[in-house]
């Protein structure tokens, strides 16, 4: 006899909590029902913001980020080969609008072996690291987060809005098939946004730990970006998303 549909929802649940992601298959063997089962399970469960439907299974979305400090040491190789090939792309003299996060500032340390680059952050770590190279560093104001160090809101926004850059280097909470690129907050959202439309090349950072995840506010302009940069290939889904979406994928996986 198979597990009423509250029992079935509640393992569902717990699986994709656990795991991030679940596959249709292994939840069926579980639970010894039909794929088209768990399948409408999941259905009920996404109509419910409570999971994102992805295919073949279900994915985690998550609803607060984590604490800075937690994020620096996830993957860590992994950010420093994106590092690398973001120091490959950036020219001496060129400016670049950075992005707070754990990734931009590990790439903003490999940024300080170039020369005379112009630079716009929110991010006070990546500022102080590139304030000795740097030909100027001008750091955004607005509200100072206690555990992020960097400033936010809109005051951040307003500020931002004053300049042009040749780059604009780009965190991102997710990356899914289903909702594309999306963040925590809409600030945080049209933070981003803007920083891509105020770039002539907009590069997305995100390692393969974004892949198949889902925050809850979406990004706008993520069709006006021009790559995203990562140490691992996105699988075939993500991949042909973000083709559709016009965006060259830069990975260390395929780049060595």
């Amino acid at each position: 006899m198979s597990p009423l549909p509250e029992k079935r929802y509640s393992v569902i649940m717990d699986q994709v909590e656990r795991n991030k992601f679940v596959s249709i298959v292994e939840l069926g063997k579980q639970l010894n029902v039909t794929r088209e089962t768990i399948r409408n399970d999941i259905s009920i469960l996404a109509k419910k913001n409570l999971l994102q439907q992805v295919r073949g299974g279900a994915a985690w979305i998550e609803k607060t980020e984590a604490a800075i400090s937690e994020r620096e040491n996830i993957n860590y190789a992994g950010k420093l080969k994106i590092a690398e090939i973001v120091a490959g792309l950036i020219p001496d003299k060129a400016s670049v609008i950075i992005d707070s996060g754990s990734t931009t500032q590990i790439v903003a340390r490999a940024l300080a072996g170039k020369s005379d680059l112009t630079i716009y952050t929110s991010d006070l770590t990546v500022a102080v690291s590139l304030v000795s190279s740097a030909h100027e560093v001008h750091l955004l104001g607005g509200k100072l987060g206690r555990s992020e160090h960097s400033t936010s809101g809109l005051d951040t926004l307003e500020m931002l809005s004053n300049y042009r850059a040749d780059y604009s280097l780009i965190g991102v909470g997710g990356i899914s098939a289903t909702h594309g690129f999306t963040d925590f907050t809409r600030l945080g959202a049209k933070m981003r946004d803007e920083m891509i439309s105020l770039a002539t090349s907009s590069l997305f950072l995100a390692d393969h730990e974004k892949f198949n995840r889902t925050a809850p506010v979406k990004l706008k302009n993520a069709d006006c970006a021009q790559y995203l940069v990562t140490d691992k290939c996105p699988d075939k889904d993500v991949f042909s998303h973000l083709t559709d979406l016009g965006l060259e994928v830069l990975s260390a996986e395929s780049m060595s």
